[in-house]
C-alpha cells in the first residue's frame, strides 16, 4: 500500500489503517487545497452563476442604495423644523432623485421613494395630521423610516469572497452590485461508478448512484453515473483507468471492505495512491479516499447510509470546504447503548415534539430493533433510514434526555 504524504494512520483493523475523524478532515483539506489550485477558472454571467463557486472576490461597483429611501409611506420631514410644516409636491417610488425640502417644508413619500435632499426622517402617514396643507406629527430622531445612502454596501466594498458557492440569495445581491460576471471555479466533472454483480444483473437496486449523483449537483458538480462494474478485477481497472482521466475526480460505490471481490480496494492499492482507507466511524467506516491517474478518488462502502455518510462527512467538505450544518440541542427519546468503543458514531434522527428520536428504534418510522443497542450494522444498509431530520455523532452511550447536538439536513 502506497500512502500519501500526510501523518501516519492509526488503529489497524481488518488490515486497514483507520484514522479519526478528525485527521481525515486534515488529510481531506489539504487534498481540497491542491485540487482548487490546479482546476482552471471561466468568467460567466450571473444567468449560470447558480451553486458555482467563486474563484476571486467580488467588489461592489456602486453604493446600495444609491440614495436615501424611505420605508414607509408618509412624509418626508428635517428633524430640524417645527411644526407645522407646509406640504411641498409629492414623491413616489421611480421618481428621479434629486429633489429638495425647503426649509419649513414636508413632501409626502412613498415607500422605496428617494427621500429628498435636506429630509433626515419620514413621519409615518399614521402618524400625520394634515389641516389647511399643513402638517402636524409627533417628534422624530434623525434617520427614522430612512434607509441611508450606502448602508447595504458602497463602491469598492467585497461583497462575496474567493470560494463562497452561489446561492439564490446571492444571485439578488450581485445583481444589486453592478456586476454582470463573475469568475468561478470550472464545475467538477464527477465520474460516478457502482460496482457488483448483484446490480450489475438487476438482482439488487442501485439505490445508492442516484442519490450520490444528486448531492455532487447539489454541490454544483456536473456528475455523471458511468454505470456499473461487475466483480472483475480486470474489468475494475480498465473503467477505473479510464474514468480517471476522462473526468475531474471519481465516486466509486462498493467494493472496498475486505471480501474476496471486494476490487475497488486492489485496484487502488496497485495502481494509486492511498490517502486513507477507513475512518472511524460507524456507519460508513470502509471508506476508502485515495489518488488514481493523480485524480481524486472517493470510494464509499455500499451501504446506502454507510455511502450517505461518507458523502456528507467527507466528499462534502472535500467539495464545499469547512461549512456546518445548521445545528440544535435537543435531548435523545432513548437510551443508547453502541457495540464498540473508540468510533464516532453517526445517528440519524427524526425530530418529534422537541426531541430526537433515533431511527431504527420503536418509537420511530423505522424500527429496525428493540432494545438500547443501536444496530449500526442493520440502519447502515436501510435507505429509508436516511429519510431524516437530521443527525448527530456520539461516542459514548447515551441516557434518556441527555442532550445531543443535531445536524439538520
Amino acid at each position: 500500500m502506497i500512502l500519501a504524504e500526510h501523518d501516519n494512520p492509526v488503529m489497524p483493523e481488518n488490515g486497514r489503517m483507520m484514522v479519526p475523524i478528525k485527521k481525515a478532515y486534515e488529510m481531506i483539506d489539504k487534498m481540497r487545497e491542491k485540487f482548487f489550485l490546479e482546476l482552471p477558472v471561466e468568467k460567466i454571467s450571473l444567468k449560470k452563476a447558480l451553486n458555482r463557486r467563486l474563484a476571486s472576490d467580488v467588489i461592489s461597483a456602486i453604493s446600495s442604495p444609491m440614495h436615501n429611501i424611505s420605508i414607509m409611506d408618509g412624509y418626508a420631514i428635517s428633524t430640524s423644523d417645527r411644526y407645522p410644516l407646509a406640504l411641498q409636491e409629492d414623491i413616489y417610488a421611480g421618481d428621479e432623485p434629486g429633489k429638495v425640502l425647503g426649509k419649513g417644508k414636508a413632501r409626502y413619500v412613498a415607500t422605496g421613494a428617494f427621500v429628498p435632499e435636506g429630509a433626515d426622517a419620514v413621519l409615518k402617514i399614521e402618524d400625520a395630521v394634515i389641516e389647511d396643507d399643513m402638517l402636524k406629527g409627533i417628534s422624530l430622531e434623525p434617520w427614522t423610516h430612512i434607509v441611508k445612502a450606502g448602508s447595504d454596501f458602497k463602491t469598492g466594498e467585497t461583497i462575496l469572497y474567493e470560494n463562497s458557492v452561489i446561492r439564490p440569495q446571492t444571485i439578488g445581491i450581485l445583481h444589486a452590485t453592478g456586476v454582470s460576471s463573475i469568475e468561478a471555479y470550472k464545475k467538477i466533472k464527477v465520474a460516478v461508478v457502482s460496482t457488483g454483480n448483484e446490480i450489475k444483473n438487476g438482482m439488487t437496486k442501485d439505490t445508492n448512484a442516484p442519490m450520490v449523483c444528486a448531492m455532487l449537483e447539489t454541490w454544483g458538480c456536473e456528475p455523471e453515473h458511468i454505470g456499473v462494474i461487475p466483480d472483475n478485477k480486470e474489468e475494475t481497472v480498465s473503467v477505473i483507468e479510464q474514468v480517471t482521466k476522462d473526468y475531474d475526480m471519481v465516486v466509486t460505490i462498493g467494493g472496498v471492505s475486505v471480501g474476496k471481490k471486494d476490487f475497488i480496494v486492489s485496484t487502488i492499492i496497485e495502481g494509486g495512491s492511498v490517502v486513507f482507507h477507513g475512518y472511524r466511524i460507524r456507519p460508513g467506516k470502509p471508506l476508502l479516499v485515495s489518488y488514481y491517474n493523480d485524480k481524486p478518488v472517493f470510494s464509499l462502502p455500499g451501504k446506502p447510509t454507510g455511502a450517505y455518510t461518507a458523502m456528507e462527512l467527507i466528499v462534502r467538505r472535500f467539495i464545499m470546504g469547512e461549512t456546518r450544518r445548521v445545528k440544535v440541542d435537543l435531548p435523545v427519546s432513548k437510551d443508547i447503548e453502541f457495540y464498540s468503543k473508540g468510533f464516532d458514531y453517526i445517528v440519524y434522527v427524526e425530530i418529534r415534539d422537541g426531541k430526537a428520536v433515533p431511527l431504527g428504534y420503536e418509537g420511530s418510522s423505522l424500527e429496525l430493533f428493540s432494545g438500547r443497542k443501536y444496530g449500526v450494522s442493520i440502519i447502515s444498509a436501510s435507505p429509508r433510514s436516511l429519510v431524516a431530520d437530521g443527525y448527530f455523532m456520539a461516542r459514548d452511550n447515551l441516557k434518556e434526555g441527555e442532550n445531543v447536538t443535531v445536524n439538520l439536513l
